[in-house]
Formats: C-alpha cells, sequence, structure tokens
C-alpha cells in the first residue's frame, strides 16, 4: 500500500522536528558555555582590578619610616618660615600637617606588622 506525499510528509515531520529540536539544543548549549566563559572572564577582570583606596594603603604601607619623619619635619620647617613671613593662619594649617604624618607612619607600621613584615 503506497502512502501519498501528505502521509508520508506526516510521518516525517516528527523526526524532522525531534532533529530540528536538537539543533537548536546544541546551539543553545553552546551560546551558554559562550556566555558563561565571558562571565567568568569579566568576573576575573574585575576581582584583578585595585581600587583606589587599595593602591592608597599600598602607597602608605611601603613608604618608609624616614619618609614619615622627613614629611613631619618639613611641615614644621614650613610653617616656622610662614610664621617668620607673619602668616599665621598659614603657619598653624601647615604646622598641623606634622601629627598627620607622624600618624600615616604609625599606622603604616602597624599594618606592616599585622601582615607579617617587619619594619
Amino acid at each position: 500500500m503506497e502512502m501519498s506525499a501528505a502521509e508520508q510528509q506526516a510521518r516525517t515531520a516528527p523526526e524532522e522536528m525531534k532533529e530540528a529540536g536538537r539543533q537548536a539544543k546544541g546551539e543553545a548549549r553552546s551560546v551558554a558555555r559562550e556566555a558563561k566563559h565571558a562571565a567568568q572572564k569579566g568576573i576575573e577582570k574585575l576581582k584583578s582590578r585595585k581600587k583606589p583606596i587599595d593602591a592608597a594603603l599600598t602607597a602608605i604601607e611601603t613608604a618608609s619610616k624616614p619618609v614619615y619623619l622627613g614629611l613631619a619635619a618639613g611641615s614644621i620647617v614650613v610653617s616656622l618660615i610662614l610664621y617668620g613671613f607673619r602668616k599665621k593662619e598659614d603657619a598653624l594649617f601647615v604646622g598641623l600637617w606634622a601629627p598627620t604624618f607622624l600618624a600615616l607612619g604609625l599606622f603604616s607600621k602597624l599594618v606592616s606588622r599585622s601582615s607579617g613584615e617587619k619594619s
């Protein structure tokens, strides 16, 4: 018994649809893998970026003790020079930098000790 073209097409259509479904599923998997890979790369890039605060803390940690003492002494000297030129307010402003530099030096020493380094 011969099948008509319509009957034959009706029988092969589900197989063709299954094959098309398999292909679509495979393509969807590859697109999902690519998207996952791209997302992982993006996350790694974000993790590897240093934040500005990290850069500032690294700079504070790596500066040595004489740097902070020099900055403190320099601010005192500049303050005395400004006071000699009768710029009292400016002299007080610059003179108050010395404790800040000394505190940064102390902070640097404490941070380096807590990370296992010797200073």
